[in-house]
C-alpha cells in the first residue's frame, strides 16, 4: 500500500485532478478517475482498514466462518421483517440447501439472474450494514468527495490526520493470479434492491475472505493487498491488481473541508436522509462551520 502524506484539503483535491498510481498500468484510461475506483473515509489516519465484523473482537475471523456469519444475519430476519415491513422472507434454513461458498462466490461474480434467493441474501446482507449490523462488508464510495465526509465529520480529539483511502481492484480489467492461501479481496458488483443510503452515498462493497483450513473465513486488507503487492512484480507489472493508495490529511483542515462539502451539499441530511441527520446538518452548521 502507498502512503501519501498530503499537507491539506486542497492537496488532495489536487491529486484527483491527475492521473494517479492505479492509472499508471497498461490499458488504464489516461485522464479523469477510471471506473472501479473506490474511496473510503476514516476518521483516524492510524486506523488500519477493518470491517464492522473485525472491530467486534480482534481475532474473531478465525472463529468465524462465512456460513456461521449467515446464519446469525438470517436468523434475525423474522424480527427486521415485522418491524420494517420489508419482507425479505428469509431464515437460517434458506441456507440448507445451498452452498454457501457459491454464495460467496456469487457475492463478487457470476449471474445471479436464476439464483433469486442467492441474490435476496446478497441485498439483505447489504441491507443489514447500511443499518448496522456488524458485517464482513467493507463499505466504499465511487465518489471522493462522500469519503472525504465521513473522514473530516466526526474526527476524534486525539487523532492528528484523517485518511482517505483510494482503491482499485483491478486497474487492467482482471485479476491475473491469486494464492487460495492468501486473504483476497472482491468487489461485489450487482445492481441491488436495499437500502437508499445505498445510492445516496454511492456505496460500493468490498469483502476480504480467506480459508482457515478447509473453512472460509474473513481475511485482514493489508494481508490481502501485500500479497497482490508481491503479485505485481508478475509479467513486468503490466497486470496489477488491488492498488490501494492511502491519503492522510491533517485534522485541522476539517472545517475548511467540510465547509466546502456543505456547499456541494454533501451533509448528513443529503446522505441519510432522517430527521436526525436534518439536525446534525444545521448543527454543525450553526455550531462550528459558519458561526465565525
Amino acid at each position: 500500500m502507498q502512503t501519501i502524506p498530503l499537507n491539506n484539503w486542497t492537496e488532495f483535491q489536487e491529486k484527483l485532478k491527475f492521473p494517479s498510481d492505479v492509472q499508471k498500468v497498461e490499458d488504464a484510461l489516461s485522464t479523469g478517475l477510471p471506473y472501479g475506483v473506490y474511496f473510503r473515509g476514516q476518521a483516524n489516519g492510524q486506523w488500519t482498514l477493518e470491517t464492522t465484523l473485525h472491530r467486534l473482537e480482534d481475532e474473531i475471523h478465525y472463529d468465524f466462518t462465512f456460513a456461521d456469519y449467515l446464519r446469525k444475519a438470517l436468523g434475525i430476519c423474522g424480527a427486521v421483517d415485522t418491524y420494517t415491513g420489508w419482507n425479505w422472507n428469509l431464515d437460517s434454513g434458506d441456507i440448507s440447501n445451498l452452498n454457501t461458498g457459491d454464495i460467496l462466490a456469487e457475492l463478487t461474480g457470476g449471474d445471479l439472474s436464476s439464483h433469486k434467493t442467492r441474490k435476496r441474501i446478497i441485498e439483505y446482507l447489504i441491507f443489514l450494514r447500511h443499518c448496522g449490523f456488524p458485517s464482513p462488508l467493507l463499505d466504499w464510495s465511487e465518489s471522493p468527495y462522500v469519503a472525504a465526509f465521513f473522514a473530516f465529520a466526526e474526527i476524534p480529539k486525539n487523532a492528528e490526520s484523517v485518511a482517505i483511502y483510494q482503491f482499485q481492484e483491478t486497474p487492467c480489467g482482471l485479476k491475473h493470479v491469486e494464492n487460495d492461501n492468501e486473504a483476497k479481496i472482491r468487489t461485489i458488483p450487482y445492481d441491488l434492491n436495499t437500502h437508499k443510503r445505498h445510492y445516496l452515498q454511492q456505496t460500493k462493497y468490498t469483502i476480504c475472505t480467506k480459508y482457515f483450513g478447509v473453512t472460509q473465513g474473513f481475511g485482514e486488507y493489508e494481508e490481502a493487498v501485500s500479497a497482490s503487492e508481491q503479485l505485481n512484480c508478475y509479467d513486468g507489472g503490466k497486470h496489477r491488481q488491488d492498488s490501494l493508495v492511502k491519503y492522510t490529511i491533517p485534522s485541522l483542515e476539517r472545517k475548511k473541508a467540510l465547509r466546502q462539502l456543505d456547499k456541494m451539499n454533501i451533509t448528513y441530511v443529503s446522505l441519510f436522509e432522517t430527521e436526525d441527520a436534518l439536525i446534525r446538518t444545521l448543527a454543525l452548521r450553526e455550531m462550528e462551520l459558519w458561526k465565525d
